[in-house]
This record gives C-alpha cells, structure tokens and sequence, in this order.
C-alpha cells in the first residue's frame, strides 16, 4: 500500500452487486501501479453491496465507500469525490467477469 496522492482514481458505480464485487475489488487491487485509488459509489443496493465494499475498505485505505440513494446516478455523482489526476469509470458487468478471477 502507498502513502502518496492517487494518480488514478477508479469509479465503481456498484447496485445489488454482491456477488461479482468481491472478485471485481480484488481485480483492482492487484493493479500494478501503485498510486490508485477505488470509490466503490453503492447507488442504493438492498443486499450486501455496501458491505462488501466496506470490508476492503477497512483492510486497504485505497479504496473508498460512498452511499447514495439509488435515485441519484452514481456515475454523475463519483466524479466529485476523486482525488486521482485521471479518474476512470469502472463498469461491473457480470458475463464479463474472468471465472479465474
């Protein structure tokens, strides 16, 4: 883990992901570079979405959590809080998941 200003910031809109975040999350965490960050931006999940998030939040300080009801779009509102110098959308789609990952 590295203590410096992220270069990139990694959006995740994430709604009733539960199952495939986990293996989403730590996809992204065996990036290379080292100066990321990932806000995981739950618009509203009903399962366990958030949760999951949470939980690599508390283990790696590079990624964040932000809840919003699911009435606000979490792709408009994840841009204002990233820090990064580029900041990339995530999109979470389950067929395109790697069944190794």
């Amino acid at each position: 883990m590295t203590t410096s200003a992220p270069e990139i910031s990694v959006l995740l809109p994430a709604y009733q992901a539960e199952a495939t975040l986990d293996a989403c999350l730590r996809s992204v965490a065996r990036q290379s570079e080292p100066r990321w960050e990932c806000i995981v931006v739950d618009d509203g999940s009903a399962d366990g979405t958030r949760a999951v998030a949470e939980r690599f939040a508390a283990r790696d300080g590079r990624f964040r959590v932000v809840a919003t009801p699911q009435v606000i779009c979490a792709r408009s509102i994840s841009s204002f809080s990233s820090s990064g110098m580029y900041a990339w959308v995530a999109v979470l789609v389950r067929s395109w998941m790697c069944p190794a990952c």
